[in-house]
Parts: C-alpha cells; sequence; structure tokens
C-alpha cells in the first residue's frame, strides 16, 4: 500500500516508543528549522502493575491525557522485528507510477508464498552504492497493523502514524550528529531494547541493511541479579553503578556483552554477503549506541575494541537536565516523523486510515469553509444587486443623453459640411501659396548642396518641367455618365466630375479639391568632369540635399524623361563651344517633396454619403 505526500508544516508532534519494560514519548516542534526535543516523559510498565496488552493500552490512554499529549500529530513506534525492509534497486528513468507498480510486485516478493495481506510503503534514495535508483521498502502483515492500529484508538489517538523503530533511530541520529552520520563509509546504528535490539547499517545517511538481534539488555539485568542475588527492578538500578572496563574477562556482563557483538558480527556478515561490491568489502567506520541498553558503562569502549572502530552513544538532550538520553533516540524519530521532519519517512498505516483520519483532522476546516463561502455568497449577491441598480441608472441617464445627441446629429452635418466647402475654396490659394514657399526652400536646399565648381541652370515644378515636352497642354478630364434612376427629365444627359453633376451653363469644370498641387520639383546643372567617378559630385549633390529632410526623395531625371528639353542646356552648349578648355557635366534631379500641400480629405463614415 502507498500512502501520500510525507510534506508537512506541523507546528509540534509525539512519538510514542512501547518498549518491553516502559512507555517513551518525545514531543519534538521546530526551532530554527531544526527539530528540537520540546518534552518528554516515561512510564515503567512493572511499576504500573501492568500484566497484559489490554492493560497496556488502557494506561497509555491515561497517560497520554495524564501528560497533555493527547490530540498532537502521533507516530506510534512498530517494533522492528514485526515489520521486513529491504533495499531494492530500480531502473532510474522509472516513473513514478512504474516505481508503484514494481514496489508492489517487489512486496509480492517480499511476502512469499503466505496468502495473508501485507502493507507497504516505500522510500526514495539517492544514488550511490552501485545502486542507479536505490529504494527502501518497508513491509509488515496487515492483520498485525490494523490490531495495532485498533489498539490505540482505543487509547485515544485517532490518527495514529506507524513507524519502524530501526529508521527511527536512523532518523534522530541525522537530526542530533549532523555530518558525523553522514560519512560515505558503511556506520551501524544499534538499538538496544529490554527483549530485543536493532541494527542498521547506514552509508552517507542512508540505511542499506535493517535486521533484528535476539540480545536484549534484559541479560544485563539478568546477570545483575545473579551475580548480586537481588531481584529484577534492584538489578536495574544495580545497573547504574557497573562499568564493564573493571569486569574480568569471565564476568556475567562480559559475557553478555559478547554475546552482544557476536550478534553485532554476525548481522554485519549477512550484509556484507548480499551487498554490492563497492560497499561490502569496506570497514565499518564508526558505530552508534542507543536504547536502554547502551547507558551500561564501558559498553561503547568494549563494542569499539572488538568492531575495530570507534562506538559511541547518541540520544536527544534532556530539556531539564541537559544530558543525552540515548533511551529517547527512537521516540524523538518518531515524533520527527510527526512533524514531517524525518529525511526517511516510511509509513505502516494502512491507506483508508489515514484517509479517514485525514477527513477527520479537516472536518473543522470544512464547516469553517462552508460558513465562510456562505458568507462571501450573500456578499456577492448583494453586491451584484447594488452594482445593477447603479448600472440600470448609469443607462437610463446615458439614453437620455443619446436621446440629446441624436438632436444634434443634423447640425454637425451641416457644419460639416459647411467646413468641407470652405477647405475646397482655400485648397487652391493655399496650393498657390506655397508654391513660393517651396521654391525657396528649393533653392537655399541646392545652394548648400551643391559643391564647389557646380551651379544649378533651372529649377521648376514637374508640371511645367513636362508641359514644355508635350504639343498642348493637359486638358482637365472629364466623364460622362448616365446618372441612375432613370437620370434627369427628358432623358437629358450631365456630364459629371467625381461625384458633383455639372449644371448645363459650366459644361467643364474642375472642382477645387482636384485642383493639380506641386508635389515635384525639377532641378537641372552643372558640375565639373572628373576624368574618374565622373558620377561622384552628383552623387554628393543627392545625398546633401536628402539630408535637409524637405525631399521624401532625390533621384536622377531617366534619360528618357530629358529629351524634348534640350533647351535648357541649349545656352549653355553654345557657351562652352565658345570656351573649349571647359569641360562640365550636366544632370538633371527630381525632388519629390516630403507632403502635399493639402492633406487628403478624410473618408466619410462607413455607411454615410459625404
Amino acid at each position: 500500500m502507498r500512502r501520500g505526500m510525507r510534506v508537512s508544516s506541523r507546528k509540534s508532534g509525539l512519538g510514542v516508543d512501547i518498549g518491553a519494560s516502559s512507555f517513551k514519548s518525545a514531543v519534538v516542534g521546530v526551532r530554527g528549522g531544526r527539530p528540537v526535543l520540546l518534552s518528554l516523559q516515561r512510564l515503567k510498565v512493572r511499576e504500573e502493575g501492568i500484566l497484559n496488552e489490554a492493560d497496556l493500552y488502557a494506561s497509555l490512554a491515561s497517560w497520554l491525557e495524564r501528560t497533555q499529549c493527547l490530540g498532537l500529530e502521533t507516530t506510534v513506534g512498530l517494533p522492528q522485528y514485526l515489520a521486513t525492509t529491504q533495499l531494492s534497486d530500480f531502473p532510474q528513468g522509472a516513473s513514478s507510477a512504474s516505481l508503484e507498480e514494481m514496489v508492489a510486485f517487489e512486496t509480492q516478493q517480499l511476502a512469499g508464498l503466505s496468502e495473508e495481506s501485507f502493507v507497504h510503503d516505500f522510500h526514495v534514495l539517492p544514488p550511490g552504492g552501485g545502486r542507479s535508483k536505490p529504494v527502501l521498502i518497508g513491509i509488515c502483515r496487515e492483520s498485525v497493523i490494523r490490531d495495532r492500529v485498533q489498539a490505540l484508538r482505543g487509547a485515544g489517538i485517532e490518527a495514529p502514524r506507524l513507524g519502524m523503530d530501526g529508521l527511527a533511530v536512523v532518523n534522530a541520529l541525522l537530526c542530533l550528529e549532523g555530518d558525523s552520520a553522514r560519512g560515505p563509509e558503511p556506520q551501524i546504528v544499534v538499538d538496544i531494547g529490554r527483549d530485543h535490539s536493532t541494527l542498521v547499517v547506514t552509508a552517507g545517511g542512508h540505511p542499506l541493511f535493517v535486521t533484528s538481534l535476539l540480545f536484549g539488555a534484559g541479560r544485563f539485568v539478568q546477570a545483575a541479579a545473579e551475580r548480586e542475588g537481588i531481584g529484577e527492578a534492584e538489578a536495574e538500578a544495580h545497573l547504574a553503578q557497573v562499568s564493564l572496563s573493571d569486569e574480568s574477562p569471565r564476568s556475567a556482563y562480559v559475557q553478555a556483552a559478547r554475546q552482544l557483538e557476536s550478534e553485532i558480527g554476525d548481522a554485519i556478515g549477512h550484509w556484507r554477503a548480499q551487498e554490492r561490491p563497492e560497499l561490502a568489502e569496506i570497514r565499518i567506520a564508526r558505530a552508534w549506541l542507543c536504547g536502554g541498553g547502551a547507558r551500561l558503562e564501558g559498553l561503547p569502549e568494549y563494542l569499539a575494541d572488538d568492531l575495530h572502530c570507534p562506538a559511541q552513544r547518541f540520544g536527544p538532550t534532556d530539556p531539564a537536565g541537559g544530558v543525552p538520553l540515548p533511551e529517547m533516540a527512537a521516540a524523538f524519530g518518531l515524533a520527527m516523523q510527526s512533524i514531517g521532519a524525518a529525511p526517511i519517512a516510511i509509513s505502516l498505516t494502512p491507506e483508508e486510515v489515514r484517509r479517514e483520519a485525514h477527513r477527520e483532522r479537516r472536518f473543522p476546516f470544512l464547516v469553517a469553509a462552508c460558513v465562510l463561502f456562505g458568507v462571501l455568497l450573500g456578499g456577492l449577491l448583494t453586491r451584484s444587486y447594488l452594482a445593477a441598480k447603479g448600472e440600470g441608472g448609469r443607462l437610463e441617464a446615458e439614453l437620455a443623453a443619446l436621446a440629446e445627441c441624436e438632436k444634434l446629429i443634423p447640425r454637425l452635418e451641416g457644419a460639416r459640411r459647411g467646413v468641407e466647402r470652405c477647405e475646397a475654396i482655400l485648397a487652391p490659394l493655399v496650393q498657390a501659396g506655397n508654391r513660393s514657399r517651396r521654391a525657396v526652400e528649393a533653392v537655399d536646399a541646392l545652394f548648400l548642396a551643391r559643391g564647389e565648381g557646380d551651379w544649378f541652370v533651372y529649377l521648376g515644378d514637374a508640371a511645367s518641367y513636362h508641359a514644355s515636352r508635350q504639343a498642348e497642354p493637359p486638358r482637365p478630364e472629364t466623364e460622362t455618365r448616365r446618372p441612375g434612376g432613370g437620370g434627369f427629365p427628358g432623358g437629358e444627359v450631365r456630364p459629371v466630375v467625381g461625384d458633383t453633376v455639372l449644371g448645363p451653363e459650366f459644361p467643364v469644370r474642375a472642382l477645387a479639391r482636384q485642383a493639380p498641387g506641386m508635389d515635384t520639383l525639377i532641378a537641372a546643372g552643372y558640375t565639373p568632369l572628373q576624368r574618374y567617378q565622373q558620377w561622384e559630385p552628383v552623387r554628393t549633390i543627392i545625398e546633401n540635399v536628402r539630408a535637409t529632410g524637405l525631399y521624401a526623395n532625390v533621384e536622377l531625371l531617366q534619360e528618357t524623361e530629358r529629351v524634348g528639353r534640350e533647351d535648357i542646356f541649349e545656352p549653355w552648349v553654345r557657351y562652352f563651344r565658345s570656351r573649349p578648355g571647359s569641360l562640365f557635366k550636366p544632370f538633371s534631379l527630381r525632388l519629390s517633396l516630403a507632403g502635399p500641400d493639402v492633406a487628403p480629405a478624410a473618408p466619410p463614415p462607413e455607411g454615410r454619403k459625404p
């Protein structure tokens, strides 16, 4: 069973480690972006007279209520011997959907031929150690999970998360020891409990192998009771005065520690046998000890000598006493998972239980959202009504204004026609008045553009220039057409100019706006003849005239357009013949004005006649 997103932003969470001899819980919060132990509680099982599982969970309910931990997001530890873990390698390019299918298939392989159903979850690790896409898979029998969930709900924990103790201590180690626990060399983490222990092999801060050991700290308690002849409770208290460094090799304490060292060695050998060659042959760099059994004085030094690597205890710091508490490491790691801060988060809670718990947690928010939605909907409807009412008033005022404007339209049309008539009358005057200004501007521009030895002999508009080349002056173009609608009475046909029908008393007439304007000037002159690059002086004149910005285009006049106007250069040709030593080259330029004297009338609006 694949669970959903693990990211959370909860402020505090509870981790509960249910051991054989005691309950341990830790409340963890986030301070400065790091998990911090806020409070911790312990409950001795034997001191409370708890004899069976029913009494166990009944005591857990009252204990959580007494410590005011009920209602917090809670993760409960699952003993490692009840769960199975495996590190599998999958293709690097596998998608999320295909990865879930491959993990589900791998879970079936782990379950073997058992007819029971299993709950599983997985965590994707970064590549390394010869694996392209390592995935850590956790699996447990569904019957065990559901019994545990039902018992926890009976104890008042409505939304329990089930996390494995082995991974919990690894999360605690990574948070508490930082870079020391993230070295690339293999390291081992040993959680020594009362009845059993858990060993985890890590590399680069990621678990590679998780297994349970038969050894438990109860062996040390039994050795103290036999040697001192005292009861179990007194023997457990007596262990605080025992140091393995002061014991002889035949001591019962040393014999018990030797059994722990033997099981650790067997577990490491089992890991090496199935590990990739990239890591299997590297020696163990460090051993980390936690759990109640790790408190035995001299145990880290003893294991360091046998394992040939440094060994040390770790655990969260007691908020009250300021001393490390190795027995609280699992509870601390479980609480980290409750607040979403665990680097390795695998939860074996069934999917439907998580969904139901999620809905229960979000129900108050749903009620608040419904109330807020109702308030917002009412406000929007009220606002819409007021806006519609105001819009109706505005439209009524606009309709009244449009009615007034409709009365002004005929007057505006009459004024527009009057303006057009005035413009038509003024157009020829403007054109005639601008001719002198255009000519003066052209003379100034040509004077400034000429080079040394250049001179101009002709300047005129294009119409007068070409008129001298024609046999007779052009006549105003008219056309005769028969107006629609049957024509004039008697079938009379009248001439038209543009859209204006001419009267019979004016058979030939040109409208003022159709009067030809001056849009082009023709200039002619001479420049001294050069042996090479004969047209370079003319090109210089053209560029200088263009630089004035008065003309849209300045270019040489084509030879065909010069034919017929030899009269311009004839006097100068006779003059040059009388002076054989003078060599000059004639040229003619066309100067297209940048803009007309009178702008064309704007077209009337669509659907409306001018």
